[in-house]
């Protein structure tokens, strides 16, 4: 698993693979509010070499 996040920013993006049969990723941005986290938006990535890295 992988994220991408700034200290001042509520928006944080989440990259993992969650079949390691298969070379697809799963990304999505996520939106933390308060104790809540709430999906933006959710698509597939490719993975580069194996791995789902930005």
């Amino acid at each position: 698993m992988k994220l991408l996040y700034s200290p001042n920013s509520r928006l944080l993006k989440v990259r993992w693979k969650g079949n390691w049969d298969s070379d697809a990723c799963t990304e999505q941005d996520m939106l933390i509010d308060g104790l809540e986290w709430r999906v933006l938006d959710e698509r597939p990535a490719p993975a580069i070499d194996g791995y789902c890295d930005y």
